[in-house]
C-alpha cells in the first residue's frame, strides 16, 4: 500500500511538472483563414459528438500528430519505421507506437523520457486552443451531450487541455469510455478500430452511430473514417495549416462531409438544441 501511494505520488508530480512545462513553453498562436464557405444544412437526431484534437480543438502547428510526426531525428524516424514495419506484418495497416518507447535510452528512467519527450514537442509542433473550442465544448455538454474524443494522440496530449484548457479531458466535459487515443489503441486513424470501442459504448447507451456526429480537419482521417464508421461528420476548416482536404486521395473524392465549420461557433445551431442521454 505504502509503495502503491509513493508511485502515485510520484506519478502525480511528473504530471504537475509536465503540464507546467507545456504551460511555460506555449505561446498563442492563431488560426490561418482557409478560404472555405461553410455548410450548415441542420443535422437532426444528433445525440452524441466526437472530436478529434490536432488541428480541430487545438491548433497545431505541424497540421497533426503521431509517431510519425513527434521526432525528425535520423535514428528515432528509423525506430519509427521498424516499429511500423514489425506491425504491418502483424496485420495492422495503420499502426501507431507510444512515442516513449522509442525515447527510452539506459540511463533515462520514464519520467526523464516524458519530460525530454514534451521539451522536444513543444518545440517542434507546437500548439494553442483553437478559438472558441473549449465554450462550445461547454455549451455541449450542458445541454447533454455525450462528449468523446478519437485522435491520433501521445501521452502528452491529454496534458495539453490541462496546461492549456486548464481541465483534464474528462473536466473539460468529454466521458472517458468515449474517448480513443491511437497511442494506446496501438492503431492511428484511418483505421476503423480507432471508432469501434467508442461506438460500442454508446450502442449500450441506446446512441447509434448515424445519431454521432464526428468533427475533424481531415477528410481521410476523419471524416471518411467516421463515415465509413457510421457517424455523421463535419469538417473543421477553420485553420489552413492542418486543413486535410486530400484532393489526390480517390477514397476521398465525392466524399462529403455533412458539415463544413470555419469557426466553432457555427456548430451549436447545426445541431438539435438538447443532446439526450
Amino acid at each position: 500500500m505504502a509503495a502503491n501511494t509513493q508511485r502515485q505520488e510520484e506519478e502525480g508530480g511528473c504530471r504537475r511538472d509536465l503540464i507546467a512545462m507545456v504551460r511555460d513553453q506555449s505561446k498563442p498562436m492563431a488560426p490561418e483563414p482557409t478560404g472555405m464557405e461553410p455548410r450548415l444544412d441542420p443535422l437532426d437526431d444528433i445525440r452524441a459528438v466526437l472530436f478529434d484534437v490536432y488541428g480541430t480543438l487545438f491548433i497545431s502547428g505541424a497540421g497533426e500528430v503521431g509517431s510519425a510526426a513527434a521526432v525528425d531525428r535520423d535514428e528515432l524516424r528509423e525506430r519509427i519505421r521498424r516499429a511500423h514495419r514489425e506491425a504491418r506484418a502483424r496485420g495492422v495497416a495503420h499502426p501507431e507506437v507510444d512515442i516513449r518507447e522509442l525515447w527510452s535510452t539506459p540511463d533515462r528512467d520514464c519520467a526523464n523520457v516524458e519530460r525530454a519527450v514534451v521539451e522536444y514537442e513543444c518545440r517542434v509542433n507546437p500548439a494553442w486552443p483553437m478559438p472558441g473550442a473549449k465554450s462550445v465544448v461547454d455549451t455541449l455538454r450542458t445541454a447533454g451531450y455525450p462528449l468523446g474524443i478519437v485522435s491520433n494522440a501521445q501521452f502528452y496530449t491529454p496534458i495539453l487541455f490541462a496546461a492549456l484548457w486548464g481541465a483534464s479531458p474528462r473536466e473539460a466535459g468529454f466521458d472517458p469510455g468515449l474517448c480513443a487515443w491511437s497511442w494506446k489503441i496501438g492503431e492511428a486513424k484511418p483505421s476503423l478500430r480507432m471508432f469501434r470501442d467508442v461506438l460500442t459504448r454508446l450502442a449500450e447507451r441506446g446512441i447509434e452511430p448515424q445519431q454521432t456526429l464526428y468533427v475533424g480537419n481531415d477528410m481521410r482521417n476523419d471524416v471518411l473514417t467516421a463515415a465509413r464508421s457510421g457517424c455523421r461528420t463535419a469538417l473543421f476548416a477553420g485553420d489552413r495549416r492542418s486543413l486535410r482536404l486530400r484532393g489526390d486521395d480517390p477514397d476521398c473524392r465525392g466524399l462529403r462531409p455533412d458539415l463544413v465549420i470555419t469557426e466553432w461557433t457555427q456548430l451549436p445551431g447545426a445541431l438539435p438544441a438538447r443532446g439526450r442521454r
